[in-house]
Formats: C-alpha cells, structure tokens, sequence
C-alpha cells in the first residue's frame, strides 16, 4: 500500500512569523504545505481561538486564555513579541480562520483546551471533516455534555 506523504507547519511557519497567527498560517499556505497545525483554546464566554501558551502582549497566556472573554482576547496583541513587524497581528478566532484556509491547507488541531462537541460542530459547518487531524493531552479536551 502507497501512502503520499504530507508536511506539517508546527504552529504555522512559527520561525518566520509569530506561531498560531495568520501571518504565519499564510507563510504555510504560499509554501504549498498540506496541514497547519493549530493550538485551539476556549474563551471564558466559549468563543473557539487559536494561540499558544507563549507570550502574548508582553504577558503569558495560560490554558484558556488566562479567564479572558473574548472582547479582551480580541485586543491583545499576539505579534509584537516576534517582531516589530508583526505589532498589532491579533490573535486569531477559530472560526473565520477555517473559512479563510478552507481549500488552502488540511488543519491539525492541537486541543489545548476546548469543548469536543462545540470543535466537531464547528469543523463539520466549516466543511473539514475529511480535511483535518486532532491531537489533545489528556487534559485538554473538557468532557462532551451528556
């Protein structure tokens, strides 16, 4: 059996551009690479985002997003630690991401942190489901409601 074989950007290109933002996921995308792995956080109000556990605004952001709401997770800054040139680069909602990506690249998801029914709901309205790979910790993935 012959199985192609397909390329993975940890976090985006996360060397030339500040990992889990847009601009790093449009570096991937230009390069041609076939998935870009995304780490997936839940707002304190259940709005899905994409950011790392890094530095973000000059501050850590911890499992979801240190009790942020979305309205504040909106304004923080997710580039200015990279780069200059990345000031103001925001981070970025899960669902208008896939939109965008949709036919660009195939997703791997690393759930951080993320309700499975709400994720699964979101990549089949999205139209990923035969486009993307899931990864979690065991602590990661809140429990499905009954």
């Amino acid at each position: 059996m012959s199985h192609r074989v397909e390329i993975v950007c940890h976090k985006g290109a996360n060397k030339l551009a500040p990992e889990n933002t847009l601009a790093a996921a449009r570096l991937c995308v230009e390069w041609g690479m076939d998935f870009v792995e995304i780490d997936i956080h839940t707002s304190s109000d259940g709005v899905l985002y994409i950011f790392t556990d890094r530095i973000c605004s000059a501050r850590p952001m911890a499992a979801a997003g240190s009790g942020l709401y979305a309205q504040e997770l909106d304004r923080l800054d997710a580039g200015s630690w990279f780069s200059p040139a990345y000031a103001g680069e925001p981070i970025p909602r899960l669902e208008p991401f896939l939109r965008w990506i949709k036919g660009k690249a195939k997703i791997f998801f690393d759930v951080k942190n993320a309700d499975p029914r709400q994720l699964a709901d979101l990549v089949y309205a999205t139209g990923f489901e035969e486009d993307c790979f899931f990864w979690s910790s065991d602590g990661g993935v809140d429990a499905a409601p009954a």
